[in-house]
């Protein structure tokens, strides 16, 4: 099944959409089609700031990609990152400030960490998880090469409070594991396309 339907991808398709960029394919998927190795990072109900933390041996800084406000709507786009710059997930988020305490919106706001060790008691269940098609904007959040042939694996889910009102909406999508050196062969070719341009 090849879907480009926003849904599935909102608020990832929110920052598309800006762009004006066609969406990736993308599909939800089952347990059973996400590579074993990724499964239990990816279906379990906690952030996954921390998981990746654990996994990579290392805490993970933020890069903001791109942000958007509009009152109370807070929304970014960025890359979790571990030493060396090397990129390890592309996330996603959309936010509901008016229902933060004040010492999270402004955590929020300061884009210095990760939402996943903002709202660390908040925990849901993933709304689906997903395959995605490793298009042009992807890649580059990556520092790879894009690849119509290969799928990347994420998640989406919903963060609701003790009301059962929305706090924020999230979609991750994991990057393939490469090693660094190759990561930066790839950036160094797409730097030098986009200089070509």
């Amino acid at each position: 099944m090849d879907e480009r339907d926003a849904s599935i991808l909102a608020p990832l398709a929110g920052f598309y959409a800006a762009a004006g960029r066609a969406l990736p394919a993308a599909e939800a998927v089952s347990d059973g089609d996400v590579p074993p190795e990724l499964r239990d990072l990816l279906r379990g109900p906690e952030p996954l700031t921390p998981r990746l933390e654990h996994r990579h041996g290392e805490p993970l800084a933020l890069r903001i990609l791109d942000r958007l406000r509009v009152g109370d709507r807070y929304a970014r786009r960025v890359v979790l990152v571990r030493g060396g710059g090397v990129p390890v997930a592309l996330g996603a988020i959309v936010v509901d400030l008016a229902r933060l305490d004040a010492r999270e919106r402004a955590a929020v706001l300061a884009e210095a960490v990760p939402f996943g060790h903002i709202l660390r008691g908040a925990s849901s269940e993933p709304d689906a998880l997903l395959r995605v098609a490793r298009d042009a904007t992807i890649a580059s959040a990556f520092e790879i090469e894009p690849s119509a042939d290969e799928w990347l694996y994420g998640r989406r889910r919903t963060i609701r409070g003790a009301d059962g009102g929305v706090i924020a909406t999230v979609v991750d999508i994991l990057a393939p594991d490469s090693p660094p050196r190759a990561r930066a062969r790839g950036a160094s070719r797409a730097a030098r396309g986009c200089a070509g341009r």
